[in-house]
């Protein structure tokens, strides 16, 4: 039976490094399952300069839609995205099967000492000048882990 993972939190927290670990172990298990990258899905539909809230929703709410038609097709899910909207976690509960939503967090000195990308300059960030809207009862939180330790995390909590 397939699953929808919801890996969410503000952006440098590691979100797409723990999919991708935890995409190698569906693999490894031989688990047919897919990747929805936010960032990724954002550039296909030429949206990665939209970020008004109601932009924000409506792109949320296509991941989404894209977990519950793969999922529906018995392809466990992994959606890697900030979408830190109580309205998009609450529609998942309701509407993706064996939902399981995993709430990263990491310290914001960390997260600014790595940032490439230098997100944490711009205008219109989560968790900086948006207001982050975290879920309520996460199925896993997880705070402040070092890659290392990703992979048997996965193995003993997650899997």
């Amino acid at each position: 039976m397939s699953k929808v993972y919801w890996i969410t939190g503000i952006s440098g927290v590691g979100k797409t490094t723990f999919s991708n670990i935890l995409k190698k172990e569906l693999d490894r298990r031989n688990i047919n399952s897919i990747i929805i990258d936010g960032d990724q899905i954002r550039k296909i539909l030429k949206k990665q300069n939209e970020f008004s809230k109601e932009s924000r929703f409506e792109i949320a709410m296509i991941y989404s839609r894209l977990a519950e038609l793969f999922s529906k097709q018995n392809i466990t899910v992994i959606v890697s995205t900030i979408s830190l909207i109580k309205e998009i976690h609450s529609w998942n509960r309701k509407n993706l099967n064996n939902y399981v939503e995993i709430l990263i967090k990491r310290d914001m000195n960390k997260i600014l000492e790595s940032d490439s990308r230098d997100i944490y300059n711009k205008n219109n960030v989560v968790g900086k000048s948006i207001d982050a809207e975290y879920p309520k009862q996460p199925d896993f939180t997880i705070e402040n882990i070092s890659i290392d330790k990703i992979e048997s995390y996965i193995k003993n909590n997650i899997l």
